[in-house]
């Protein structure tokens, strides 16, 4: 600790600083909303003449060339002509070449990028290293004539260091998400690809009646048609009195008509089509729900009736669950959850998916939905084989998994585990060998 007041300030001024951008990494935030918060602490720090202006800079995946990526105060010009900048051009770019601190007093021949009506002004420019990578660059606006002085350029290189650290950090954490984001839809395609034969067959059987129903519609088209032909020609016959031909044409329409079964046929068409139509809906219901299932949405928070989601996965997986386990639900009335429809049905096709696996023969599936002040809670409970109490507690681990070799990654209870956690909720499993397992999942309302 120093005795000199100014230089108290000083370090306290710049703790100040560095606080600020640690406690910006520990918030959730985005690597652009970090950075923003970083340069708002810097140009707001009293340390020197500085102009409440700058930016910040990260190396792209461009080699060698600079983005900018966060701001504050710099005109429209600046933010075209410098939003990248190639190492070596302009003071930016010279700093990352150089990975040095430039101090310059006053606009001069270094400034590659200049406008009319610049104003005069020094610079700051500031390398973000991490050991020996340049990560970025921080451009500070000083007043002109400012000469650098060393306590600023200590402060300087303090904050990059700092900055450095969470830049890292961002990155990292969004890489992570990135491969959490790429296990989420693999884990979504494996089941999927489990219940591709069930959907076919679910989709197959009513376009196979549809098609059945098209080729009996054609028959009768036909039927119809030589009726519409004898009702036109025994019209011009009465007109014509020509009744020899009319008792001809009346014989023909009868035996056209089905020999007075007629009503009969116009019923039988009005049924196929009403089987048709239902028909068609399964399809479309089916696909609709397969696609919400499948499709990368992201973070879609908004708020979720549970029953309508699980609605939604027992119609995708209700070939692969129906040959194994008779599905009895009992709903009752919930407050909507606030989440990703997209993720809690797949942490509902995860669970439904293993209880009909756990089922050796025949067993029965029952969903429950039931809500206090505090809680949602959804029940899952199979009447499988269960699981031994020496392993329930690891099957939420990541890669855990008692299928054989290429019938699972041992992710799908793990991804589900997050899913929920990350909905502030929780997921219990209970279960006895022998007799099945129960999940129970409680989740806040919205």
């Amino acid at each position: 600790m120093t005795d000199n007041p100014l230089q108290l300030q000083r370090e306290i001024q710049t703790q100040e600083v560095v606080n600020k951008l640690l406690q910006a990494s520990l918030e959730d935030l985005s690597l652009e909303r970090t950075l923003e918060r970083a340069i708002d602490a810097i140009v707001s720090a009293p340390l020197f003449p500085m102009k409440s202006k700058g930016a910040i800079f990260l190396v792209g995946e461009e080699p060698d060339t600079l983005i900018m990526r966060a701001q504050r105060g710099l005109p429209e010009y600046l933010l075209q002509a410098c939003a990248r900048v190639p190492f070596g051009y302009c003071l930016c770019g010279r700093t990352a070449r150089n990975r040095d601190v430039l101090c310059s007093a006053q606009v001069d021949q270094n400034h590659d990028v200049t406008y009319d009506g610049m104003s005069p002004h020094g610079h700051y420019c500031v390398p973000i290293l991490l050991q020996d990578r340049i990560l970025g660059v921080i451009t500070l606006y000083t007043d002109a004539g400012h000469a650098a002085q060393a306590s600023e350029i200590s402060f300087l290189r303090s904050v990059s260091y700092v900055l450095a650290g969470v830049i890292q950090r961002r990155k990292a954490e969004a890489e992570l998400k990135e491969t959490q984001m790429q296990l989420l839809q693999a884990e979504k395609l494996a089941s999927i690809g489990q219940l591709a034969a069930g959907i076919a067959h679910e989709i197959n059987n009513p376009l196979c009646f549809i098609g059945g129903s098209i080729d009996i519609f054609k028959d009768h088209a036909e039927s119809f048609l030589r009726i519409y032909e004898y009702s036109e020609a025994l019209a011009e016959s009465i007109e014509h009195n020509d009744f020899e031909k009319a008792r001809d044409l009346t014989a023909k329409l009868k035996n056209a008509g089905g020999g007075g079964q007629f009503e009969s046929v116009v019923q039988d068409m009005q049924s196929l089509f009403k089987a048709s139509e239902d028909g068609i809906s399964r399809i479309k219901r089916i696909i609709d729900d397969l696609k919400d299932f499948s499709s990368g949405r992201g973070d879609a928070e908004q708020d979720i009736q549970v029953d309508t989601v699980m609605e939604q996965i027992l119609n995708i997986a209700s070939n692969a669950i129906k040959r194994k386990a008779e599905i009895h639900k009992d709903y009752a009335p919930t407050p909507p959850v606030k989440g990703d429809p997209q993720k809690l049905g797949q942490v509902f096709m995860n669970i439904l998916i293993n209880a009909a696996q756990a089922i050796k023969e025949t067993g029965t599936i029952t969903i429950s939905t039931r809500s206090d002040e505090k809680q949602v809670y959804i029940r899952i409970k199979d009447t499988g084989n269960g699981i031994p109490a020496s392993i329930l507690g690891k099957i939420f681990d990541p890669f855990f998994t008692t299928k054989p070799i290429g019938e699972g990654m041992g992710l799908g209870l793990s991804i589900s585990y997050d899913i929920i956690k990350k909905m502030g909720g929780s997921i219990v499993a209970r279960s006895t060998v022998g007799q099945g397992c129960e999940f129970t999942i409680a989740l806040p309302p919205a």
